[in-house]
This record gives C-alpha cells, structure tokens and sequence, in this order.
C-alpha cells in the first residue's frame, strides 16, 4: 500500500528516533523525538550523516519545499540531496566533505542544487561534528539555506564593478574622483596614463601636485568647485605622458541625496586635434571667403526661424553685382532680398524654400528680380537644407545671374514659336493653336475658318532684286495684312510667301469671304517700293471651314492648301472656298504619289552627297546623304518637293530604308577604298523615328555593312526634340543605346529649348540656312552668335548650313563656328563627282 505524504514525511524523523534509540535508550528516543518535531518546522534544510559516510541518517521536511518537489514526488527526503546536486558542482563538494570528515575540520560550501522544476538555487551548507553525550559517538550535523537571492543579487553586483571598470579603461577621457581635500581617490588608466604613472601610484596625492601650471589656476578652480561650483574650462598643459595638450576640463561636485559635499569629479578631454581642426577651419574658412569674393555669382548661408524670419549669416561680394547693394546690408536685413523678387514670383519663390524646409530636399528655383538701379535680372538658386536643433534650418546655397542666358533661352524659344523674319507664329505655333482653336469650336459649334493666303510671283522678286528685297517685301506684306486682320484673330506665318488667318466663330461662308475681301483689297492699293520701282503685289486665298469642310488641323490646311491652289488656276488675286468637287488637284496628288513609288521600285531614287568642311584648313568632317528623285517630266526633284506626298501616302518607311542601305553601302566601299570621311551624315524623318522598329533597321544594316554607330549621324529636326514621353522618345533613347550620334537639322527654327538639349543624346547643332542666308543682318548675326555660344556651353558641336560665300564664312570663322556646309565649298554630287575629293580629304572654297 502506497503511504500517505504524511507518512512520508515523518518518515526521516522515524528513522532519526530509531539511529539514536540504538545509541541512548528509551530517554533518548523522548529527547530526539521532541527536538526533530522543532527541526521539522525550521526554514532551513537540517541533516545528520553518520561518522563513517556521507550518506544522510536523517533530513528535515524542508529538502522538499527547497527543491520544489511536486506532490506526488515518493522519495525519500534522505536521498534528495545526492539526486539534485548540480552535476558541475558534485565532484568538488563531495571531495571537500570528504576532506573536512577526514581532518575534523567544520564544512562550509556555497554550491548550486537543481529543483524539479527546472531552477537552479545557490544554497550554502555549513556542517560540524558533535559528540552525542548519551552514547560517545560522533555525528554530522549540517544545514543547508537558499542563498540564491543573495548569489544573483552578489552576481550582478560584480558584473555591474567588471562592466564599470571595463567601460572607464576604453573610455579616452581622463577621469579622477577626489576627496574634500582634493586628493586622488580613484584615477581612470588614461588618467594615469597622461601623468606617466598608474592608478595606484596616484592614489591619495594631490591633484595641484600632480597637474599644475603657473597660467593655469587651477587651485582657484578647485576651491571653487569644493564649494559646490561646477566648472569647465578649456587649458593648455604640459602633460609627461602625451606631452602639450589642450584639455577641456570638467569639474563637478558630488553631492550626497542631501546635497551634501562627498567629493568632485574631474573630466578631461583631449582636444587637441580639434582646436587645431578648428583652427585650421577658420584658416581655410577665410581662403574660402577670399575665393568666393571672386567668383561668378555669390554664395551664402541662408537661416529660417521657427517664427517665420529669415536671416543670412553670410554673403559673398558677388552681392553687389547681382542685387546692387553691400554684403553688410543684406546681413543686417535678408528682407532686402526678398523685396527685390517680382511680386508675381514671390509665392513660387516661397514655396519652394518651404517645401525645401519641410522635407529638408535641395532647394533650387528660378526668379525674377529688380535692382535698385531698375534692372530685370533672372537669378538661379540652389541650396542644401540643414535642420539645427532648435528647429532653424539654414541653407548654404549659390546665385548666380541667368539673365543672360536666359535671355538668349527667351530669344530661342521666341524663334522656335515665331517666324524670324516677320515676327509672326510659325507654322508649329499655327497647328498647336488650330488644334486648341478646333477642340473649342467643336464644344461650342459654328464655324472656324482658316484662310490661306499665298503671294503671287514672289519668286520673281527675289529672281529680280535679291532675297534681301523679298525678305523686306514680306515684312512689308505682313504688316499690312495684320492692321486688316480682325483684333483676337490667329496670323501667322507657315513658309516661305505662305500665311494663315484662323478666324473662331465665324458666321458664315459670306463674313469669311468678305474677310477675304478685304485683305485683298487692300493689297491690291498697295505698292512695294524697290530700286525706285513701285510693285504691285496680289494674293491667293483659298478658304476652308471646319467642320464643313475637316475636322482636324492637318485637313484643315491640306483644304485650304488645295482651295489655295484653285484660286492660283482661276488667274490669281482672288480668293477660293474649298469644294470637294476640286479633284484635280487631288488626282495630279494621287498621280506624284504613283511616280514616286515607281520611282522607289524601278531606281528613280539616287543619293548625293555634300562634304562638311573644316573652316580651317578645308578638311572634310563628313558627308550629308541627300536624298534626289529623277521625276521623269520635272527633272530632279528635292526632297522638300516630294517627302511630305512620302509620308502621306505611307512609303516614307520603304524610301527611309532604301536611303541606309545605299548610303551604307556607299561609305562601307570608301572604307574599303581608305577614303571614307570621318563620318556620314543622313536625314531622319519624323514618321521614321515614330517607328519603333527604326533602331532594329539601323542596327540590322550597321551589321550588314560593318560600319561603327560612331560613324553615322542621324540629323533630326527640332520637332522630334519636344515630344514627352511616346514612341519618339523612346525610339531616340533606343537609337541613343546604339551609340549613333545626333544632330539637330536646321536648329533655331523649330522650338526645341534648352531643356530637351540637356537632356537628349544630341552631339552636333546645325545652323538654318536662312540665318546665313541673311548675314551680315544684325539680327541674323545676334541669332548666329547665340546659337554657336548655347552649342559651346552645352559641350555640343555646330555646323552652319547654306554657307554661299565668303563673308559668310569669314563671319563664321571670326565667331567660333569651326565647320560648315555649303555651295561655298562644294555642292551635292554624285559618288562619282565627290570621291576625287574623298581621296583628297580637303576641299577648297569654290
């Protein structure tokens, strides 16, 4: 039968009453039994070993409260100990008791027991023999108690001194802890290791001993900080460990929970390196300033306070000669800054320094502002941001005057918008407003008209009194016709002796005829005065209505275009509405087109090519591809009289391969010749760089005629430069990819700005012709000036167009554009006619 847990328990104090019972008789047993009841009810673990072994006789209850003994737990008390000593801990325990028994000497042991419950507990044991008086023998008597509290608390208490000492050895400061009378108590190894001594060896000496200096009153600051002064002071010292040192030196009082004096703290950091750092920053701050005085633009540090104001803690002299005024002025008041910036771009302008502080992001804007001595100048800032502590953020940023350049950027995008010559919107302008022009009349209804207007026999003024004649007379021209179109009206400009009137909300067919009307009546009043002659100049008009007769741009002007060309059959100075019954032009239109494919199938095609000549020395550059058609009843025809039928009839992609594969294979013979140019030049379309399959076909024929992409230039007009984004974009990145160079074909013409430049693979800018065709006009040359100065400082090389003659070429060559391109040097030829040249390398002028 199993026994009780009373049972159990009492069980050592049964066999503790039998061992002495053996020993001393019934009167014992009364003693024992009375004394073990008192031993039961002790905290403690209390044991009794016999004289011979190590085995307990007997062990208290407690053994199984220490060691956590579920209550289930059936053994006997006496045999706890033994099972639960920590295995570690068994082999040096048991050995010890054995020393003690053997040499009579007391036990005492701190040692580690393992509970059931997976703890283990820190008990100590202390254990002596006793003589039992009854019977003479010699007992153990032993106790054990549960120390682990005090172990782990001893534990962390001699980790927190390990750690403590370790953290002050790798601390660099040097620290010392002294008394009320100033002596050493305690000095860190660094401490020690500046006074050339150890910790010990300090110990109880006095700090104006060990440390002194007669500039250095150190003594004063002592005695201050006893009495409760906290100092910090920045000294030199001769120090017989690391020799002169500068020290920054703190000394704080210790102080008691109540306040009172215990001793001080000594603190000292070696700064040495930083004042001499600081020093020398000072030093190359003032190189710094002295640089900046003579740089372009000015620099400054800029400061904004949490409560909105601003101040600047520096400013270059480049001050006076953006803002006109005095570094000290704008020192003393930023606000001069701001009340400088047009008031149209105040807002923009703080907004961005706002939402640089906010995101602490690079500041970088563009404003306007008005000098004292009334100047427009156009200023570019950029900055870092910096947020201090208290919550201020300044930014160190640089100013430079853009006036310059962009006003020549205005003067650019002026020209990529308007018609040079007459001031009007070009042809870009016209189809981008048209566009706008027809959306709106499309919500609203009624009609838009666009009227057509070409002038009659102009060529034969420029045949008869130059193109300087023809330019005035257009200007002329213009300037009438724009006094007779109705105020809001669009008037522009789209070619050569073409213009467009687009009148929005037109009544109807007969106030657009009278319109009309009206514009040729008063031409037909006017003369044009050249050499002492008087002109008669008439006009074509032909007229188209949306959404009668198209419905988009394009059509609109193809209409007008064809109504145009009626009213020249019908005898000139007149104007034509549009009928759609007019098929004849459009049959001779379908007629080109059929020419111009059999032309492509059957060899009618052929390629000539013009050399780019080095102003210098007449060295060829390259070549330019020129596409010809040899029209079978019209002659050569160039490609402005049939590339636009190309694209509209959809071969523009066939014609654009034909072109790579026999340029290509032209300039791969010249190599194989040894006189091929440095480069060849082609033409690129618009409808070709809106393929996406492009780049694969000027990739498929570089590998067919092994040639380097460094070797082909694509020439683009400005038009492609502007698309965001689309297939263009991404076709020009592609062909980028291929590391074909890039050249912008007739560059100031179109509305390319300097943004696209920047950010497109463009290598070589090709000035208009008509600019050269225009030298020595002043405004030509400012154009011509502009353009060669944007290329140099955008890295990008220039090529002139159209260079005819040798002021041409001498004004060239006087205002830094290195190569050219024209009748001057050499027309297009054949490969026969050019390849004497080729071999050559140099061409001279004609």
């Amino acid at each position: 039968m199993a026994k009780s847990r009373q049972d159990t328990a009492a069980q050592p104090a049964a066999d503790a009453g039998n061992v002495m019972s053996a020993l001393a008789g019934d009167a014992l047993l009364v003693r024992i039994q009375t004394l073990s009841r008192v031993v039961e009810s002790l905290p403690v673990v209390v044991y009794v070993t016999g004289d011979a072994d190590e085995a307990p006789r007997y062990v208290n209850d407690f053994m199984r409260t220490l060691l956590r003994l579920p209550a289930g737990d059936e053994r006997p008390s006496h045999t706890l100990w033994r099972e639960h000593l920590h295995p570690d801990d068994r082999e040096v325990i048991e050995r010890e008791r054995l020393r003690t028994r053997a040499e009579a000497e007391p036990f005492y042991a701190e040692y580690r027991l393992c509970a059931a419950d997976g703890a283990v507990l820190w008990v100590s044991d202390h254990a002596r023999e006793m003589r039992v008086e009854e019977t003479g023998d010699r007992v153990r008597v032993g106790v054990l108690k549960d120390i682990t509290e005090r172990k782990e608390t001893d534990l962390a208490l001699r980790r927190s001194l390990a750690l403590n000492e370790a953290v002050l050895a790798a601390v660099p400061d040097l620290l010392a802890y002294l008394d009320l009378e100033l002596r050493v108590q305690h000095a860190s190894a660094s401490f020690a290791a500046a006074l050339d001594a150890t910790p010990d060896a300090l110990a109880g000496r006095l700090l104006t001993d060990l440390v002194g200096a007669p500039e250095v009153p150190l003594s004063a600051w002592l005695e201050r900080c006893r009495r409760g002064v906290a100092l910090r002071k920045e000294v030199w010292l001769d120090l017989p460990g690391p020799g002169r040192r500068c020290l920054e030196l703190h000394l704080v009082p210790h102080r008691d929970a109540d306040a009172a004096m215990l001793g001080l703290v000594v603190i000292a950091q070696d700064i040495t390196d930083s004042v001499r750092q600081r020093k020398a920053l000072a030093e190359r701050e003032q190189q710094v300033r002295n640089i900046a005085g003579n740089l372009p633009g000015a620099i400054f540090r800029y400061q904004e306070l949490p409560d909105g104001s601003c101040r600047v803690h520096y400013i270059s002299e480049g001050c006076r000669t953006i803002w006109e005024l005095d570094a000290t002025d704008v020192e003393q008041d930023a606000a001069l800054l701001w009340d400088m910036v047009l008031p149209e771009d105040r807002d923009a302008m703080r907004a961005s320094v706002a939402e640089s502080r906010q995101a602490l992001s690079p500041w970088e804007h563009q404003w306007r502002i008005r000098t004292p001595s009334g100047r427009l100048k156009w200023l570019h800032g950029r900055g870092t941001p910096q947020r201090q502590g208290d919550g201020t953020v300044f930014w160190d940023s640089v100013i430079t005057d853009e006036s310059e350049r962009k006003h020549a950027e205005l003067e650019l995008d002026r020209l990529a918008h308007h018609d040079h010559l007459t001031g009007l919107p070009n042809r870009r302008t016209l189809r981008a407003r048209l566009e706008e022009a027809l959306a709106r009349n499309a919500e609203r209804g009624g009609l838009l008209a666009l009227l057509f207007i070409d002038l009659d026999n102009f060529k034969q003024v420029n045949d008869s009194f130059g193109h300087s004649a023809g330019d005035r007379l257009l200007v002329e021209l213009t300037g009438l016709l724009a006094r007779h179109v109705p105020a809001g009206q669009l008037f522009a400009r789209i070619s050569g002796d073409e213009l467009v009137v687009v009148t929005e909300r037109a009544v109807d067919q007969q106030g657009v005829a009278a319109l009309a009307r009206s514009l040729l009546a008063a031409v037909s009043q006017w003369r044009f005065r050249v050499e002492d002659q008087e002109i008669a100049v008439s006009l074509s008009i032909g007229i188209s209505l949306a959404p009668l007769d198209a419905r988009d741009a394009e059509c609109m002007l193809q209409t007008a275009d064809t109504a145009m060309y009626r009213a020249k059959q019908l005898g000139r100075n007149r104007y034509q509405l549009y009928d759609p019954r007019l098929t004849e032009v459009v049959q001779q239109r379908i007629a080109f087109e059929n020419g111009l494919r059999r032309a492509l199938d059957e060899g009618g095609l052929v390629l000539h090519y013009q050399p780019q000549v080095h102003l210098g020395n007449g060295r060829i550059l390259g070549v330019e591809a020129l596409l010809r058609w040899r029209h079978p009843e019209r002659g050569m025809l160039l490609p402005v009289e049939f590339l636009s039928i190309a694209e509209g009839a959809g071969i523009i992609g066939p014609i654009g391969e034909w072109v790579l594969a026999h340029a290509f294979e032209t300039f791969a013979r010249w190599k194989d010749a040894g006189i091929a140019p440095p480069r060849l030049a082609l033409n690129v379309s618009a409808k070709q760089v809106a393929d996406v399959d492009f780049p694969r076909l000027a990739e498929t024929m570089l590998r067919r005629f092994v040639l380097a992409p460094t070797e082909v230039e694509l020439e683009l007009s400005e038009d492609l430069l502007v698309e965001e984004g689309g297939e263009s974009l991404q076709v020009l990145e592609a062909l980028a990819r291929l590391q074909l160079s890039m050249a912008i074909d007739d560059f100031g013409t179109g509305r390319s700005s300097l943004a696209y430049l920047r950010r497109l693979p463009v290598s070589r800018i090709k000035i208009d012709p008509s600019f050269i065709a225009a030298l020595p006009d002043a405004d030509a040359a400012a154009i011509v000036r502009s353009i060669v100065g944007l290329a140099g400082s955008l890295g990008l090389e220039v090529i002139a167009e159209g260079v005819e003659t040798r002021g041409q070429a001498d004004f060239l060559a006087a205002n830094g554009c290195p190569a050219v391109q024209g009748f001057y040097f050499a027309e297009p030829m054949t490969v026969t006619e050019i390849e004497p040249l080729l071999r050559a390398g140099a061409v001279a002028p004609a």
